[in-house]
């Protein structure tokens, strides 16, 4: 079905879902099933259906989960804040959401209460973006600071259309998801009214496409024309991706996904995405995770893993005249050096973590 994406907030308010009902109306746009959970507010208190809530959402297969906190700044600090919401939701996909609920209307909910709470979520999640969600007068009136627009914006603007789209304050160019209505009727699995919200993230509103690279809301193209889908694209738009950590060749079945892991009677099959300074791994189980394995260990993936293809290389200058253009033996030799070097030391690495998960399993 054409048109974007919807999803709804909900919390232990609305009761029961029925979560199949609800994953099937939910992606029926881009097919891709979300919804904003309430998991926490303050610091102490828990949402009485968040578990039960995520379980169901999870077993019905929602594809992202946007867990929100209510934030009571009057109350508690922001570190405590963000912390207690990471103590009681603990590790998410790669595709799932941390999001701050600001809207207390109280002295102490400035700007610097919510860049502490998100900074410090960027920090318990491993560099992970969490989206802050406000309405566009509080924005105005209380969040005028530049630090903010680095996370992305969950806009409340109640239009009451889908078919709005309200101006963006300052200091956002742009909001990644819209609340357009407190009072959506008729969602499946929901009984009487919710909030319902608009996913705009992608093309020009996608606030943290990496510098020089190109996203049309479900392909991710790094600079060197490799393109990046579904889980991979989502982490590296839900991080802070350093530009020049392109892909060096196009993601790739594997089994198992990641070296050393042979675990007996399990499905080790996945995906893998080789990056400049990183290597990606994704299993149905554990989504996509960062297994910090860079070029320097290239070498030693194509010896284990010698059906894993071959980097794309970089564009290089050509000579304009007759002669191509000249390496001189010296270069080469450096060359040569350096891959030498290198190479030692991945396999050094890769004996040294062979040997630790050899005795860890005799644990």
């Amino acid at each position: 079905m054409a048109g974007v994406p919807q999803y709804t907030d909900i919390s232990a308010w609305q009761g029961a879902i029925d979560w199949v009902a609800y994953c099937k109306w939910a992606s029926q746009w881009d097919g891709i099933a979300r919804v904003a959970m309430k998991s926490t507010e303050g610091v102490g208190f828990t949402d009485p259906r968040f578990q039960a809530n995520r379980a169901g959402a999870l077993a019905a297969g929602i594809d992202v989960i946007i867990f929100y906190h209510y934030a009571r700044p009057n109350i508690n600090s922001a570190i405590a804040e963000a912390d207690w919401q990471h103590q009681v939701v603990g590790a998410i996909r790669s595709n799932d959401v941390l999001m701050l609920d600001y809207e207390e209307n109280v002295p102490q909910a400035n700007a610097e209460w919510a860049y502490e709470w998100l900074s410090q979520q960027e920090k318990n999640y491993s560099g992970k973006l969490p989206t802050l969600y406000a309405s566009s007068s509080y924005i105005k009136e209380r969040l005028q600071d530049s630090r903010l627009a680095t996370y992305p914006l969950t806009m409340a603007d109640w239009q009451f259309s889908p078919d709005e789209r309200p101006v963006c304050p300052l200091p956002w160019k742009s909001y990644e998801y819209l609340q357009y209505t407190d009072r959506a009727a008729n969602i499946p699995g929901i009984a009487g009214t919710v909030d319902a919200d608009l996913f705009l993230g992608g093309g020009s509103s996608m606030a943290n496409v990496p510098k020089g690279w190109a996203d049309d809301g479900k392909t991710l193209t790094a600079p060197n024309g490799i393109k990046v889908v579904l889980g991979f694209r989502e982490h590296i738009l839900s991080h802070k991706w350093d530009p020049a950590d392109v892909p060096l060749a196009p993601e790739a079945g594997a089994n198992p996904v990641e070296i050393g892991e042979t675990q007996p009677g399990t499905d080790q099959s996945g995906t893998r995405l080789i990056t400049m300074y990183s290597e990606l791994c994704y299993t149905k189980a554990r989504g996509v995770w960062n297994a910090t394995v860079g070029r320097e260990l290239w070498t030693l993936l194509n010896e284990k893993l010698p059906n894993t293809p071959a980097p794309v290389p970089a564009p290089t200058a050509t000579s304009t005249g007759s002669e191509p253009a000249a390496t001189t033996e010296t270069e080469e030799t450096e060359a040569q050096r350096i891959k030498r070097d290198l190479l030692a030391a991945a396999r050094m690495i890769g004996d040294t973590a062979t040997h630790l998960l050899s005795q860890a399993k005799k644990l």
